[in-house]
């Protein structure tokens, strides 16, 4: 099962704010909504390594993973979280919280310096 989400970043800072998140998702984590990272993939980066769409895999334990990509022409980053096929609720309430773990990295406030540098 897959679900899309799309965030949209207002103001003028909204391509910057859409940039640092991806950062942070390069940079990456070790869970997600308290499932093991395995492995991140950068799918797409622009020739020059600027701007361009970035698109990043993580692959999770369990089945679980997720896309997450950057726009190249506008403040908004979409996500596509892929939960495995499952009738049991365990799958399901791991794909809800790796959902609001995902919403809480992307709204959480830039200013907190969370990023690797």
């Amino acid at each position: 099962m897959n679900n899309k989400y799309i965030y949209q970043f207002e103001g003028s800072s909204g391509m910057q704010d859409m940039r640092y998140i991806m950062k942070m998702f390069r940079c990456g984590f070790r869970t997600i909504g308290n499932a093991e990272v395995k492995s991140v993939t950068e799918l797409s980066k622009a020739a020059d390594g600027t701007a361009g769409t970035e698109a990043l895999e993580y692959r999770l334990a369990g089945g679980y993973s997720f896309i997450i990509r950057s726009s190249a022409f506008e403040p908004k980053i979409e996500v596509t979280v892929s939960v495995p096929d499952s009738s049991g609720d365990h799958a399901a309430e791991t794909g809800k919280r790796i959902c609001e773990d995902l919403e809480n990295i992307i709204y959480i406030d830039n200013r907190l310096g969370y990023c690797c540098e």
